[in-house]
């Protein structure tokens, strides 16, 4: 039966409703995270509803015939997404059906108009805490059944017949609670508020946030909506921790410029305000401390150094030294630790290969620390649910690091499972002691393409490739007609390619994570990196499509590819040798050699083939955010090495004319420069609206030199949020 929506542009299912003038989905109001291309899919199955949509009939409509993209994973990866979205099952589907070999027919009920009664007519979707959902099944939505649920005790027995026979519909092990999950935005401040932690009756939430005197700490109560500054610059005061007995909130106090991740210290105050006391001066803690049951002892996990270990520490609050060091990574951190509800356990993230970790738990007592999960992703914030069986944390596993959601993992190990929460960008959970409230951070980031015209006209920057999405890292192929670009907007981080002027953008591959896109001189392959297997390696793969070919291989990491001049040789950055340094491998031969040997990270060959210009990390341990300032050179057949741009950052490109970089301390705006290889001199060609983003080479010069394409974050922000009625 043919659907159409409503008036306003409206289409309504069970306790969902999707908008196709913008292309969002909600339920019950609250947006849900759902990919332009499968909302698109949703759109033609719902219209349809009832009737077979074939697989030819959904690529004729969406994956036009002149596209190289692989229609099969892309429509794959879109109906797992809508899935995803709906909490529905390929095995026992409530919506989305798969007919074999032939297409999708799409079974739930479509209400093209609102109806008053649907919200109570919807089977209610409640949530356990160890990432699963919980259906309430058909039988319960009769009112004498509904009943039940406010009271009507002799419904009992009726519902746990139902419940028996519909055992299916259960994924979980017991039922949470009979109210829905509901959602309330709890800060909604200019700028970023992280870090949440709650008061031990629930009431009360602490965070830091940054405000025009610099990052403190705030706490808020729920039932309200003041706030209350609790520390005073100068410094950072960043990551509170409140204390189970409700006496003292932890926090991190420094006098750096940021407050991601360096401190001066350990410090406790009284949660009502007044004099602050130094637990313990540490030269570097990560955002988390954690406290123990009994409120005598504190774990925390300091960043990397050259003075300080790199493992988990437990610290006595009534006599912090000595300190007892509790795990000991090898070449790698432990950080984000969180006490078990019983005292006994410590989850905590750690590194396992360059920008990815893994979870592990180890005893309070010492000992082996157990591996929990295996997704070698950007992951962290392990919080433990009252029972203690399952941790959730956030993670990303789309590739680029940047789009985070919230997964479940039991605490003995398995399969995480995402939280069927319906925001996008969610990271730091935190859990009342009853259980019963979760408070997350909300964050915005929508990084877009933009375009700069540097012909004797110049002009403004303007948006040029954007979406809802991660759009980054755009190339120019060699002769100009094509662009590169990553990006996410159909659920999964992969690799595009549009025309000149940003026209017919098609998906190249994906979804495994690839990463900064390189044309070859030739224009006929693209190589890239991906650490889908674990560690970073190198790929090419043909620029029409096809299978990649792995270039790089081993038990280190192989990142950040370009081409020699020829086409012969990619260079690369790899740890293989204890520390980054510069690498090359031939495409014919598999012959690797190394290029640098005093630190690189990021490699470009000079268009005659002469010199290698080259970045350098600040140490060992350090990826591309942690480069050092500055652009070197050395002969590609080897010689000394020189400094060439000081102030170039990671976002620089070699031209023919010379080195492009962007420069975020220009006054009054971060611009483009160039360091011109016939003068040796500087010259500002464009002043850009916002800092550059991305990562190395990150940014894009047309081979005629009149086009320079950057991205910039356009939208960006943390909120926190409140979901109430839960069991975690």
């Amino acid at each position: 039966m043919l659907q159409t929506p409503d008036k306003n542009g409206v289409v309504r299912f069970d306790n969902y409703e999707m908008h196709l003038t913008t292309q969002e989905l909600f339920k019950r109001g609250l947006r849900i995270k759902l990919a332009p291309q499968a909302f698109r899919v949703l759109q033609v199955l719902a219209e349809s509803s009832g009737q077979l949509v074939t697989r030819e009939e959904l690529q004729r409509t969406l994956w036009p015939d002149e596209t190289f993209v692989d229609f099969d994973h892309g429509l794959n990866n879109a109906i797992k997404k809508i899935r995803d979205a709906l909490c529905d099952s390929a095995d026992a589907p409530r919506y989305i059906e798969t007919l074999p070999r032939l297409g999708y027919r799409f079974i739930g009920q479509v209400n093209s108009m609102p109806d008053a009664d649907a919200d109570a007519a919807a089977a209610d979707t409640v949530f356990s805490g160890n990432g699963r959902n919980e259906v309430l099944p058909q039988a319960a939505q009769i009112p004498e059944v509904r009943r039940f649920a406010f009271g009507n005790y002799r419904m009992a027995f009726l519902l746990l017949v139902v419940c028996a026979a519909c055992a299916w519909y259960f994924t979980m092990h017991r039922l949470s609670s009979k109210l829905p999950l509901e959602f309330v935005p709890l800060t909604s401040l200019p700028g970023d508020e992280r870090a949440p932690t709650f008061s031990p009756d629930g009431e009360q939430i602490a965070f830091d946030y940054e405000n025009e005197s610099g990052w403190d700490i705030f706490t808020k109560r729920l039932d309200g909506e003041t706030i209350q500054r609790l520390t005073d610059p100068p410094g950072v005061s960043s990551c509170p921790s409140w204390s189970p007995d409700g006496k003292y909130i932890a926090y991190l106090r420094g006098y750096e410029e940021s407050a991601l991740r360096v401190r001066s210290g350990i410090y406790l105050m009284n949660p009502l305000g007044g004099a602050k006391r130094s637990l313990l001066s540490v030269e570097n803690v990560s955002c988390r401390v954690s406290w123990s049951p009994d409120s005598k002892t504190l774990v925390y996990g300091p960043a990397w150094s050259e003075n300080e270990p790199a493992g988990l520490f437990l610290v006595d609050i009534d006599n912090p030294v000595p300190r007892r060091l509790l795990s000991s990574p090898p070449h790698t951190l432990d950080d984000g630790p969180a006490f078990s509800r019983d005292g006994k356990r410590i989850a905590f993230a750690r590194n396992t290969s360059l920008g990815t970790k893994d979870l592990y738990v180890v005893s309070v007592s010492g000992g082996e620390a157990q591996r929990l999960t295996f997704l070698n992703a950007n992951l962290g914030g392990p919080v433990w649910t009252t029972d203690d069986k399952n941790i959730i944390f956030w993670g990303s596993t789309g590739g680029s690091g940047w789009n985070l959601d919230l997964y479940s993992v039991p605490a003995t190990g398995g399969t995480p499972e995402r939280l069927p929460f319906a925001a996008h960008n969610e990271s730091s959970p935190t859990i009342s002691q009853d259980g019963s409230k979760l408070a997350y951070v909300q964050s915005q980031f929508d990084p877009n393409i933009w375009r700069v015209s540097l012909s004797a006209q110049g002009g403004a920057p303007k948006q040029f490739i954007a979406s809802t999405w991660f759009e980054n890292e755009p190339d120019f192929s060699p002769d100009g007609t094509r662009i590169s670009f990553l990006s996410e907007r159909d659920g999964s981080l992969a690799i595009w390619i549009c025309n000149a002027d940003g026209s017919n953008p098609v998906r190249l591959m994906g979804p495994d994570g690839p990463n900064i896109p390189r044309w070859s001189p030739s224009g006929d392959r693209i190589a890239f990196d991906s650490r889908s297997a674990g560690r970073h390696q190198i790929y090419v793969v043909d620029a029409r499509g096809g299978k990649p070919q792995q270039l790089t291989f081993g038990d280190f990491n192989s990142q950040t590819p370009s081409w020699s001049a020829d086409g012969k040789w990619v260079y690369f950055g790899s740890d293989r040798s204890g520390g980054f340094e510069i690498w090359k491998t031939s495409l014919d031969s598999k012959q690797t050699v190394q290029v640098t040997k005093q630190g690189g990270f990021y490699a470009q060959e000079s268009p005659d083939g002469r010199f290698v210009f080259y970045n350098k990390p600040q140490d060992k341990m350090a990826n591309w955010t942690y480069v050092k300032p500055g652009v070197y050179k050395i002969p590609t057949d080897g010689g000394e090495e020189n400094l060439v741009v000081p102030e170039a950052t990671w976002l620089w490109r070699v031209g023919k004319e010379g080195i492009y970089y962007t420069s975020d301390g220009s006054i009054p705006h971060p611009s483009l420069k160039i360091y011109r290889f016939s003068t040796g001199k500087i010259e500002t060609l464009a002043d850009l609206n916002k800092q550059a983003w991305g990562g190395p080479g990150g940014i894009a010069i047309s081979p005629d030199g009149k086009t320079f394409l950057y991205a910039q974050v356009d939208t960006e922000g943390k909120d926190l949020m409140l979901v109430k009625n839960g069991s975690w």
